[in-house]
């Protein structure tokens, strides 16, 4: 333990190659001190002073330094490298009009439903979270799905993106049959969810989180160039500025996460999942924890996303989702309640009795 502690600690922690370095090096140490300079026990003092100058003098440990180094010696190429790629966004963002290259759809599939389900139930044992739902959504939609705590929204957004099986039932996305599919073959086929709790690296700059989620879609799974240079990854930069452009965030492209205000995070969370190309994107309470001001923000900025995308939104928040989406499904009891416009749902008597309580009644 004490020597896998040591290694991370000395390598660095948080990379693949960290602790591997830092184990190989306090090895070769401990090594060199006993057996070529036969020091005796006296070499566990040396090395702990060697660990010591190690932690003080490089602060991001061995491999932290290295990349220091390899950032310093390529500094003077990189605006070469980087600036064409750059330069497009603020165009763009000066037209008022940000283009993010989108996953193309199977031929002949650009109306009409994107996503079905029919008899989807999920049962926990004696629990039955989910009974019966079918459910359908249009290219191009914007659908709000609502009900009270403990209707079964989060066990039925889980289906959808695949990260739970059903019971029973099926799910079909874009003419597929991705009942019981793994939640990276779903996003592979461009099925996308953000979460209520940020995903994020913190540690990791803005940039880097939504080249990580770009990546998924520009290279898929796996490929054996893991280790070329992000920058020569054709089209990387494009996807990562445009959607840090999409999202408001270009100005922050290079801050690391953990100085991102609460609703630029939010913006992040949203913003991975569009970096991946997504032809279905799953929000989940998109708007949970913001202040008024950031909810109007929001919602302006989920708007201008939806163009040309589909959208299927879980929110408490009534008054936005009602601006938001064109149509609601309302949940009860793990059961599908009623479908419709916002205003149908606003004056749906089974509605205000089972979730709004009659907060719209005198706008029925």
């Amino acid at each position: 333990m004490l020597l896998a502690e040591s290694a991370t600690a000395i390598g660095g922690a948080g990379t693949l190659f960290g602790p591997l370095l830092g184990a190989a090096t306090w090895l070769y140490l401990s090594d060199l001190f006993q057996v070529t300079f036969k020091l005796g026990t006296t070499w566990k003092l040396i090395l702990g002073l060697v660990f010591v100058l190690l932690v003080v003098f490089l602060r991001r440990s061995i491999a932290g330094g290295l990349a220091d180094l390899y950032m310093l010696i390529t500094r003077g190429r990189q605006p070469a490298q980087t600036a064409p790629a750059s330069a497009t966004v603020p165009a763009a963002q000066r037209m008022g009009a940000v283009t993010l290259k989108q996953r193309q759809s199977p031929a002949g599939r650009q109306s009409g439903p994107i996503l079905q389900v029919k008899g989807l139930s999920k049962r926990y044992g004696g629990l039955l979270a989910n009974k019966d739902i079918d459910f359908s959504v249009d290219h191009g939609e914007i659908r709000g799905i609502i009900g009270p705590n403990g209707a079964g929204k989060s066990t039925f957004f889980k289906m959808l993106t695949c990260e739970v099986e059903p019971t029973t039932g099926a799910i079909t996305f874009e003419g597929r049959d991705i009942t019981g599919m793994g939640v990276v073959d779903a996003c592979q086929l461009g099925l996308t969810k953000s979460y209520q709790i940020n995903q994020l690296f913190e540690r990791l700059t803005v940039r880097q989180n939504l080249q990580i989620s770009a990546l998924a879609e520009i290279r898929g799974k796996f490929k054996l160039d893991f280790l070329k240079s992000m920058n020569r990854v054709p089209g990387l930069t494009e996807q990562v500025e445009g959607t840090a452009a999409l999202v408001h965030l270009t100005r922050r492209l290079d801050a690391p996460v953990s100085e991102l205000a609460y609703g630029e995070k939010r913006r992040l969370e949203i913003g991975l999942a569009l970096a991946s190309s997504p032809s279905l994107l799953l929000l989940d309470e998109p708007l949970a924890g913001m202040s008024h001001e950031e909810r109007v923000e929001t919602v302006a900025l989920l708007k201008s996303i939806a163009q040309g995308r589909t959208l299927v939104v879980i929110d408490h928040d009534m008054d936005s989702l009602f601006e938001l989406v064109e149509r609601i499904t309302v949940l009860q009891e793990g059961s599908l309640l009623v479908e419709g416009t916002p205003e149908e749902i606003k004056s749906n008597a089974k509605v205000q009795e089972a979730y709004l309580g009659g907060v719209y009644e005198e706008m029925a």
